[in-house]
């Protein structure tokens, strides 16, 4: 594929909050790029707004930063949303972690998650 002339406005974007939580962790755009397991060419591209990121490249670069892959996708002065989740995500209080926590949805519990439950064998019930 050619290289673009002009970045792309949305994958700009994308790339500059990739850049900045790389920049707060003192991360070289080498070493990025090598703990996502992408060429260091191709990080540049996605960083400037040249190329797309796939959601596998957005996933593999989210791990790597050390943050879930929905923080590339916030952009935080452009919604109220997400200026609060990154109020909360640079947050050092305890409060900000239970509040996020509190969020989520609590996990399901099946009989299978009971240590005390018995295995299940034979044929379902009908």
């Amino acid at each position: 594929m050619p290289r673009r002339e002009q970045p792309d406005p949305i994958a700009a974007k994308v790339g500059a909050r990739m850049r900045a939580l790389r920049g707060e962790r003192g991360m070289s755009m080498s070493a990025l790029a090598k703990a996502a397991g992408l060429s260091k060419g191709h990080m540049t591209n996605v960083e400037r707004g040249f190329a797309q990121a796939t959601v596998g490249t957005l996933v593999a670069t989210a791990h790597a930063l050390g943050v879930p892959p929905s923080m590339l996708l916030i952009f935080p002065g452009e919604e109220p949303l997400g200026s609060v989740l990154e109020h909360l995500r640079v947050s050092e209080d305890d409060a900000a972690e239970r509040a996020l926590l509190a969020m989520a949805p609590p996990p399901k519990e099946t009989p299978r998650d009971d240590p005390k439950a018995p295995p299940k064998r034979g044929r379902p019930k009908r």
